[in-house]
């Protein structure tokens, strides 16, 4: 077994690939989540931090699905509904196939187990307040009934 530091070197790889996949096909890309903050408060990664999180727009991400062919391998796959229809999560993932990650919402989804850089889409969000509420309520019911892990996590 691998340790954490050996871990968060490989995504740090796994980063620098999805880097120049993103890159090449000319879509911006957010650093966020445990990966921004490790990078601001711990000069690196959250000591116990195992994955890394960008943002893109949907915009972005639809480009990305015209263009993956070109960018992912069989070693390195865009994990995303489109593509393994029994992947249940609103989270598109850039899979190392050669390494393994298995979590309990993802062990019968049919995707690539391996170790994962998280990509959160975007959406945009009407400017009035009646449909900003309504589009939080769509949006949280897409993802109630997408993803398993989702409703594992949430109690209501």
């Amino acid at each position: 077994m691998r340790s954490l530091r050996e871990l968060q070197l490989q995504e740090l790889e796994m980063l620098k690939k999805t880097k120049d996949c993103l890159d090449n096909a000319g879509i911006t890309f957010y650093l966020t989540g445990g990966s921004c903050i490790g990078v601001l408060r711990h000069k690196g990664f959250i000591p116990w931090d195992d994955d890394m999180d960008l943002y893109i727009t949907r915009k972005n991400y639809e480009k990305l699905l015209l263009v993956q062919d070109e960018f992912f391998d069989d070693d390195f796959v865009l994990v995303t509904t489109e593509k393994f229809p029994k992947y249940r999560n609103t989270i598109v993932r850039c899979v190392d196939t050669k390494s393994t990650a298995i979590t309990k919402a993802r062990i019968v989804d049919h995707s690539p187990k391996g170790q994962f850089v998280e990509l959160f889409i975007l959406d945009p969000m009407p400017k009035d307040l009646q449909l900003q509420q309504l589009w939080l309520k769509k949006h949280w019911i897409y993802a109630e009934l997408l993803s398993v892990a989702f409703r594992v996590a949430n109690n209501r």
